[in-house]
This record gives C-alpha cells, structure tokens and sequence, in this order.
C-alpha cells in the first residue's frame, strides 16, 4: 500500500482526485482529516485512522459485544501545501499503515460514488418496476457503475421515495394522489387534522 509520489497539482480538487485514485487503486482509502484553504493546508488520512470513540469509558475487555468499527489508528497521513503561485503540492508525512489491504477496490464506500447519470439510470430502472438485482446487473455492465453495490441501489431507492412524499406520510400521499386524479374516495380526519 504505497503512499502516492510527490507531485505538484493545479489546484486542491485535483490533488485530492489523484490521491484517492492512487489509493483505490492500492486498496486504501483516503479521508480529509482537516483543511484550511485559506492558509492553503489541507491534511488527508487513512479511512482506517483513528480509534473507536467510547463514550461511556469502557476498555476492549469491558464491552459486552464486539466492535464493528473498523477503524485501527493508522498513522498514514498526507499534507497539501497550496504554493506562492497558487498549485498545491503533495507531500507524504507517514507512508505507513497498520492494517491490510481492503479486500477489493469498492469496499470502502468512498470508493463507490455514483455518477448522477448512474443514479438517474437506477431512478429510471426502479420506477419502470425492475429488480434490484437486474438493475445491479445493468449498472455494473458500464464502466461508470462498475463499482455500485445492492446496498446502495435500496439507499437511492428509499431517498426517491422520501423525497417523492415531501414530508408526506405514505397515506398522505396517497390521498394526495387520488385527489389530484380526481378518483372518488373517502377517509376521516380526527382533531389534529391526522389521516384515521
């Protein structure tokens, strides 16, 4: 898990696409642990840095169940400087970790950021009636999708649908909806104006 060269970039948003690209492809992720674009500092980490944040003062042989916090401490830490002339510059402070490698590239969820030409294509998908499976199997076909997991397809999911009822409970909604199709209906509202 090599820690990207030092180089020299145009501006921040290009030297944070190269390391996390650098890291995806070693199977790492990044993280910003702390930036400052005014002062031109900006400070990247690993995913797996830090430690579990116990608040109620219990050990590792105190907790009753197991961690599922994947965080190990790794010391692995990168430093951007923005220069005199405005690029910014990668400088590597601790090239080492303390973990292994992520099993595969799209194992942190950082590494699966979808496109919104993917996430309209799954919007698409789920209101014509397919399956997330078959709209899994559609979407990793393209290269831009390659990474999207089943998870996130019922993340992007249940978002169209709570955007879809516009702070609305579901009956709501539905009521909304055979009033504005003109279709007969008829439902009771109790005191505080509640769907009963």
């Amino acid at each position: 898990m090599n820690p990207p060269p030092k180089a020299t970039y145009d501006d921040v948003d290009a030297l944070k696409a190269a390391c996390r690209q650098h890291a995806a492809a070693h199977f790492y992720s990044i993280t910003t642990k702390r930036s400052d674009y005014k002062m031109g500092v900006l400070l990247l980490h690993c995913g797996k840095s830090g430690t579990r944040d116990d608040r109620h003062g219990l050990t590792e042989e105190t907790h009753q169940r197991p961690s599922s916090s994947v965080l190990t401490g790794c010391p692995f830490l990168l430093q951007g400087h923005r220069n005199r002339i405005g690029s910014w510059t990668l400088r590597v402070n601790c090239g080492e970790h303390n973990h292994s490698p992520l099993t595969r590239e799209a194992a942190h969820p950082s590494h699966r950021k979808m496109t919104n030409n993917v996430k309209e294509r799954i919007r698409t998908l789920s209101a014509a009636g397919v399956a997330p499976a078959q709209i899994l199997t559609l979407i990793r076909s393209k290269p831009s999708g390659e990474h999207v997991i089943a998870r996130d397809i019922y993340n992007l999911k249940k978002q169209h649908r709570i955007e879809q009822l516009d702070g609305q409970t579901p009956m709501e909604a539905l009521l909304s909806s055979l009033i504005k199709l003109d279709v007969p209906n008829t439902h009771c509202v109790d005191a505080s104006g509640c769907l009963t």
